[in-house]
């Protein structure tokens, strides 16, 4: 650089701390006013506009700007030394553009574009009545876009780097005439960012990104809502060129029970009988929310009886609790067996299992009905 000309940072309007981000900022915001389609035969407006560009492409490349840093050093120290001053080690104020991450070794060995945010991702998870109330744990397989494992999310290929863009010139944006004036649009061939890449990494094509499925945990606290959605952070796709990933949404579903049935804040549970649990009664298990519990039933049951278990039911929003209901059925097959035929024409003709009937084989009307 020429010694009668600003330095980059001046003619930029940053300082030489300045952030990747704030560089490229600054530069499109002059880039856009002394752009040579808006000052047609400026030539002024013209020679500044190749300077910016210079200034842009010395401090956003790494290796150069790094190189900038240290042939200003070195003239610095010459003019310091005609002086007869001592001159001091390299600045500590590019000592800490570099610390900062600016030329880290990544970022020198793998240049990539402007990083993006990941979209956030929405999926629904079905739970029953149980797993909503008592809380759950699942393993979901989620896909989504990841990283890219290949090139590590910046999209070039291994050992290669980006270069500025052709047709914005770094800028981003492209010079448009609307309505007898020029506008910037979005540049189509570098989409906005200013560079593209030399070699695409072959295995996502330069997007950064591939989909896969991923496996997610989940923990649904219990008393979950229905229709209620849990936010895991960055678990949803990710980010291009090592963006920030989104966040995964969980909208809860309710299915049905496979068991159980809801009323309101109570539970109803059809329970079939077989024919000895009719006639001789005796304990059954039934389903609840909070596990099993166990009923007596007395001989001869009708079908369609609702029985009732206080308290176990799902939470009023009162504090409460409502009921479970066991509605009583009688389990009848619809198929008889050759075997089960004959066992049951057998029973029949005991004397138990036969209505009684007159001389002409009716059976009376009972008088007392």
């Amino acid at each position: 650089m020429n010694d009668n000309r600003k330095s980059y940072y001046s003619l930029l309007g940053v300082q030489p701390d300045a952030t990747p981000d704030e560089i490229r900022n600054a530069y499109r915001k002059l880039a856009k006013r002394y752009h040579p389609d808006r000052n047609p035969g400026d030539k002024k407006a013209e020679t500044q506009f190749k300077l910016l560009g210079d200034a842009y492409r010395a401090l956003t490349d790494p290796n150069s700007r790094l190189l900038y840093h240290q042939k200003e050093e070195v003239r610095t120290k010459a003019k310091t030394a005609e002086k007869g001053k001592q001159t001091s080690s390299f600045s500590d104020v590019f000592k800490q553009v570099f610390k900062s991450g600016f030329g880290s070794a990544e970022s020198i060995s793998e240049p990539s574009q402007n990083p993006r945010p990941g979209k956030d991702l929405k999926i629904t998870l079905e739970l029953d009545t149980f797993e909503l109330l008592a809380g759950a744990k699942r393993t979901l397989k989620v896909k989504k876009d990841v990283r890219c494992g290949v090139c590590g999310g910046s999209g070039v290929k291994p050992g290669h780097g980006m270069q500025e863009c052709t047709i914005c010139q770094g800028l981003g944006e492209v010079p448009k005439s609307q309505g007898g004036k020029t506008v910037f649009v979005t540049c189509t061939n570098c989409m906005g960012t200013g560079s593209i890449i030399k070699e695409r990494c072959l295995a996502c094509g330069g997007r950064s990104i591939i989909r896969s499925t991923e496996n997610v945990t989940l923990d649904v606290p219990p008393k979950s809502a229905a229709g209620s959605t849990i936010m895991i952070k960055e678990k949803g796709n990710a980010g291009l060129f090592r963006g920030r990933p989104g966040n995964l949404l969980v909208e809860l579903v309710e299915k049905n029970s496979s068991y159980l049935k809801r009323e309101g804040d109570d539970l109803l549970y059809d329970c079939p009988l077989s024919i000895l649990e009719v006639m001789a009664g005796g304990e059954i298990e039934v389903p609840t929310p909070r596990g099993k519990v166990k009923l007596n039933l007395y001989p001869g049951i009708a079908p369609g009886t609702i029985l009732k278990v206080a308290g176990k039911g799902l939470p009023k929003s009162d504090g409460g609790e409502g009921d479970l209901k066991v509605r009583i059925r009688y389990h009848v097959p619809s198929e008889l067996t050759g075997r089960a035929r004959k066992v049951l024409e057998s029973l029949v003709k005991l004397p138990e299992w036969t209505p009684p009937r007159d001389e002409k084989g009716f059976v009376k009307r009972d008088s007392k009905k």
